[in-house]
């Protein structure tokens, strides 16, 4: 089949290849569109990713959901982990809570605990959900009220 026909039907992506080939679109062009489509699909997987018994949160809406679940739930220990990139152990000063940055946290309160999609609870904070925990849960850790394992 041609290329006409393959640029007709064919993702967005492969016609700019395709237009690449040809000399109608540079490089950088073509780099600036490539991150544009895997930040696309990335942040589709994370929107539509499902595991058994997580509840994953990745927007505004879902985080205000489970924060509601967190703070009915003030008597209960709750068990955080988190996980993070750009920190350099090795060198002094440099830990988690101060440098780097947070690609997500997980909690679990208990097997009786429904966040929504089950007992456990992940947070999403990269990508397109860059910053949730920030603006959705800081007042939650913040508050010593919580009984918050981390």
């Amino acid at each position: 089949e041609g290329e006409h026909e393959l640029l007709k039907r064919g993702p967005p992506f492969m016609a700019t290849l395709i237009r690449m080939h040809r000399g109608a679109v540079s490089s950088a062009a073509l780099r600036v569109r490539a991150q544009r489509c895997v930040t696309s699909a990335v942040g589709e997987f994370r929107r539509s990713a499902k595991v058994p018994g997580v509840t994953v949160v990745s927007d505004d809406q879902t985080a205000e959901k489970a924060l509601q679940v967190l703070q009915r739930l003030g008597d209960r220990v709750h068990g955080w982990d988190t996980e993070t990139t750009e920190v350099n152990l090795g060198q002094r000063g440099q830990t988690p809570c101060h440098t780097g940055q947070v690609v997500c946290a997980t909690a679990y309160c208990g097997d009786d605990v429904d966040f929504g999609d089950g007992p456990m609870l992940l947070i999403d904070n990269m990508g397109p959900a860059a910053g949730l925990i920030e603006r959705k849960f800081r007042s939650y850790f913040e508050d010593a009220s919580y009984k918050k394992v981390i």
